[in-house]
């Protein structure tokens, strides 16, 4: 049995837009209607082959694959807002603040620009 896959080539920001994009995809493939551009691409996937492969079938789609690791970028912005937050906890607190921490909060705000 073959499906389709319809992969999306850019940064999905809410479930809505997600949902949004997977209803646009039923309704061409109910029309037979496939446009590609540099988002989206659809391909086709043989199931018999593809048995042990990250896709699975159910009735509604496919079956999402497990949740990966946050981008390296949102980690670090968030890191560097820990980071700011405890040093200026510190500094109110006119306790010293660890050369560590300093050094990885530059290190990350200079990964930045």
């Amino acid at each position: 049995m073959k499906i389709l896959v319809v992969k999306y080539n850019g940064l999905i920001t809410s479930d809505e837009q997600r949902e949004k994009i997977r209803e646009e995809a039923r309704k061409a493939i109910e029309r037979g209607v496939f446009v590609c551009d540099e988002m989206v691409s659809v391909d086709s996937v043989d199931i018999e082959e593809k048995e042990n492969s990250s896709y699975s079938a159910s009735p509604i789609g496919f079956v999402k694959p497990p949740i990966g690791v946050k981008p390296r970028f949102i980690h670090d912005e968030q890191r560097a807002e820990e980071l700011s937050g405890a040093i200026m906890r510190y500094i109110q607190a006119n306790k010293s603040i660890p050369t560590e921490w300093l050094e990885e909060y530059n290190e990350l705000v200079g990964n930045e620009n």
